[in-house]
């Protein structure tokens, strides 16, 4: 596999050689076919082991993909290839299901929800080297509502960031991850619920003075009556961080991707 940094690219397959773009890097790949062929994965029985870790693969992807929607509104704060840890993730989960056979084990994150707090979403600025504090989070017993708070927090002491800055801000974005199963009666891995990242909520704070002093900040965000999650899913709890500076007449100025985030809590 090789990165193509010329003007030359082409579609489709040539001297068995194929090329595509990788969305999340920003590059044209070009690699060399191999492999058995379409049929004979689909049919031979020697291919057997391959059709399940492809099966497998499919449901981690898709749990990766319900990941990235639900995180949507703080998605300009990730940086680097991160979905490589987050696929990671998946299919050590997927490795736990005890009843599961190979090709059919469940990506239960329900089960193992703590996982998801350790993912790195920003390779460049790791969300702990940047907030000097661990935010308190607080939740009802439905999870409906959810609360962060950081009581009587120093910006000047608690916020590491890379350039100079006057502004910053909090989000607060709350989203619910379905597990991802085999249904046996359609043949196919399916989310336990469907769509639960359209339920999202997003919130912030104003922009903050770094030089202000002390501040209680607390933020709520909470999911409407009809999108109580359900028990086997999993509330993940992101805190985004943005910094801006100051121009004349209070002007703020703000680069998108200025920031960090990362999954504080799962409940």
């Amino acid at each position: 596999m090789a990165e193509i940094i010329g003007p030359l690219r082409f579609k489709g397959q040539m001297s068995g050689m194929n090329c595509y773009y990788n969305k999340l890097l920003k590059k044209w790949i070009i690699r060399k076919n191999g492999g058995p062929s379409k049929s004979q994965i689909k049919n031979s029985d020697s291919c057997a082991r391959v059709r399940e870790n492809d099966e497998e693969m499919k449901a981690c992807d898709a749990w990766c993909q319900q990941v990235h929607y639900g995180l949507e509104d703080i998605d300009h704060l990730n940086a680097g290839y991160y979905m490589g840890e987050v696929v990671k993730l998946a299919k050590i989960i997927q490795k736990m299901d005890p009843i599961g056979l190979k090709g059919k084990r469940n990506v239960a994150s329900s089960k193992y929800k703590s996982l998801l707090t350790e993912l790195n979403f920003n390779a460049q600025h790791p969300f702990k080297q940047v907030l000097m504090r661990r935010p308190e989070v607080i939740s009802d017993d439905e999870r409906q509502t959810v609360i962060v708070n950081l009581a009587q927090f120093v910006p000047l002491q608690e916020l590491v960031w890379k350039t100079q800055f006057f502004r910053y801000r909090f989000t607060l974005s709350i989203t619910q991850l379905s597990d991802y199963i085999w249904v046996e009666a359609h043949r196919a891995y399916e989310p336990a619920h469907l769509n639960l990242h359209d339920w999202r909520k997003t919130v912030y704070t104003v922009w903050l003075g770094r030089f202000a002093g002390t501040a209680d900040i607390s933020l709520t965000a909470s999911f409407k009556d009809n999108e109580i999650p359900a028990e086997d899913t999993t509330v993940l709890v992101a805190l985004g961080i943005e910094f801006a500076t100051e121009l004349m007449n209070k002007t703020i100025s703000w680069n998108k991707g200025d920031g960090t985030m990362a999954i504080i809590a799962t409940l």
